[in-house]
């Protein structure tokens, strides 16, 4: 970067730390300068990556600021760091947390970050896939019961009509749901994060505090979710059996059917096999459910 810029005679002081990075406009200022590492504290470099938070550099600036810190092996300053972050999450740009997020399963060896993302997760409002992809990671690795306990009654408070659906996907038009677009969407990473940890997060005891709400939101949402949990719900919850989400989620979750059940999913299964674009490819036991359904129901 350096020679690029003497070659074509950039006006610039400043000293380039080399590196790579995705292929985009070039920035008038580098990530980082070479001497910051050396000479600054690391919360005075990073403040002068604040200048603008809504930057579309911001995050990769971020990134790249952490990785040269850590090549440095400066692990107190990145502790610092995290600690900072974590501790006042408002003061940085959601994107930069999202993506911490996202790559804190080896972390969470550190008893440091564990501490610390369990703290985060308690005094948040939890409502994005990062921070349910966080709980699912923590589930994973050694925390107390008391931690346990506290994580479980914050997931009860989450308000379900305040969960995103979206995932940009192409797919998001389409008339069904898929369980591929339904656990890139905030609501249903969340069901997702329920599911996977079912024992763990004693869903089948706290069914209705995880549940609140369910009836208030997009029923192809609500009806997915509810085949989804099919075996968990009690009589409090009303299943349409004619609709194809509800097939398509159970069968997202159990092969088989009860024989005294089967007569209720035929105008599912019917609609079902009359959608063209109808693709079972992500899941074969959509498939399977289907066929059994249709072969031991003496009206098809």
């Amino acid at each position: 970067m350096n020679e690029f810029v003497v070659k074509h005679k950039f006006s610039t002081d400043v000293e380039y730390k080399d590196g790579i990075w995705e292929n985009e406009m070039i920035d008038d200022n580098p990530f980082i300068e070479s001497g910051m590492i050396k000479y600054q504290e690391v919360n005075e470099a990073l403040k002068s990556m604040e200048f603008d938070p809504h930057s579309n550099y911001v995050h990769d600036k971020y990134e790249y600021a952490l990785d040269i810190l850590q090549s440095h092996y400066q692990i107190d300053e990145i502790k610092n760091i995290y600690t900072r972050m974590f501790e006042h999450p408002d003061e940085y740009h959601s994107e930069i947390i999202s993506r911490i997020l996202w790559a804190s399963k080896p972390l969470l060896k550190d008893k440091f970050y564990r501490d610390l993302f369990v703290n985060y997760t308690l005094s948040e409002k939890l409502n994005n896939r990062a921070q349910f992809y966080l709980v699912g990671n923590l589930l994973d690795v050694q925390i107390s019961k008391e931690d346990l306990s506290r994580i479980v009654e914050n997931l009860k408070k989450i308000n379900l009509g305040e969960l995103n659906t979206d995932t940009g996907f192409r797919n998001d038009e389409q008339n069904y749901l898929d369980m591929n677009r339904f656990i890139n969407s905030d609501l249903g990473s969340y069901f997702y994060l329920l599911y996977q940890n079912k024992q763990q997060l004693q869903v089948l005891k706290n069914i209705d505090d995880y549940f609140k709400g369910i009836d208030t939101i997009d029923d192809r949402w609500s009806n997915f979710i509810k085949g989804y949990f099919y075996e968990y719900l009690n009589d409090n919850y009303e299943i349409d059996y004619a609709a194809v989400d509800t097939f398509i989620g159970y069968s997202n979750s159990y092969v088989g059917f009860n024989k005294s059940e089967l007569g209720e999913w035929k105008e599912a299964v019917t609609k079902i096999i009359q959608i063209e674009e109808f693709n079972t490819a992500g899941n074969p036991y959509i498939a399977v459910n289907l066929t059994r359904c249709i072969l031991n129901n003496p009206d098809f």
